[in-house]
């Protein structure tokens, strides 16, 4: 994901649950701040590329459900 490219809607798998995990409807999502720094050019988004999870980068964790 190159920065400044446009989001869009994905969906992605849904994981097994684990003996402690619990699943939630999503009913709506946000995009905050630490997403759009993520994908914009800085030092986030250089410390997303290392220590964070491989693409496809999921933003919009902030949810309600």
């Amino acid at each position: 994901m190159a920065a400044g490219e446009p989001l869009h809607l994905v969906e992605i798998p849904t994981p097994p649950l684990g003996a402690h995990d619990v699943r939630v409807a999503v009913k709506f999502a946000g995009v905050n701040p630490v997403d759009w720094k993520m994908r914009s050019q800085g030092p986030l988004r250089l410390a997303a590329r290392l220590i964070g999870p491989p693409p496809p980068v999921v933003v919009g964790v902030d949810f309600a459900g």
